[in-house]
């Protein structure tokens, strides 16, 4: 017997999971060391709370391995399969909007100096609007004072996840 688990990743894009295993207490001698070979995958690699993970338990090593044997189906030595429950966070996004802009009217719309950052490279997947005096516009044309407002394409919003930003 084997107590499997999956640890808790951050969406990358890659159905990789991270899986430990360890032989139950009940299973081995207490002074006995073993360590478990398991590989295994998520079964999507889309951001979700409990997503079934898939893995499969290859062999035993460790100092006393040579005394035990994973017994498959029926007894016979083989690979065990099994599933387990594991989650992708959401990846952060976080925006750099330049601040203190300040233009020269000339009737033309303006815009902010955005980029964003996740999963350690450029992020483009994100839209820019404005707001002044609570109203949101698509571009400044007028003069005054606007809020930078920064949205995620529709795609990336179930992947990824903005962090605060000052605009």
């Amino acid at each position: 017997d084997f107590e499997v688990s999956c640890s808790a990743k951050i969406y990358d894009g890659t159905t990789a999971a991270a899986l430990t295993a360890s032989v139950k207490a009940q299973s081995k001698l207490s002074t006995d060391l073993l360590t478990v070979e398991i590989s295994g995958a998520f079964e999507d690699a889309g951001a979700a709370d409990a997503k079934t993970v898939n893995y499969t338990i290859t062999g035993l090593g460790g100092r006393d391995s040579g005394n035990y044997e994973i017994a498959g189906d029926e007894g016979n030595a083989a690979a065990i399969d099994g599933t387990v429950t594991g989650s992708i966070e959401k990846a952060p996004v976080t925006v750099n909007v330049a601040s203190n802009i300040t233009r020269v009217y000339d009737g033309t719309a303006q815009s902010a100096d955005v980029t964003a950052w996740a999963n350690g490279g450029e992020f483009t997947d994100f839209s820019v609007s404005y707001k002044k005096d609570g109203i949101e516009v698509q571009a400044p044309t007028e003069v005054g004072t606007y809020d930078v407002v920064v949205s995620l394409g529709e795609n990336a919003a179930a992947n990824y996840e903005l962090q605060a930003y000052e605009a």
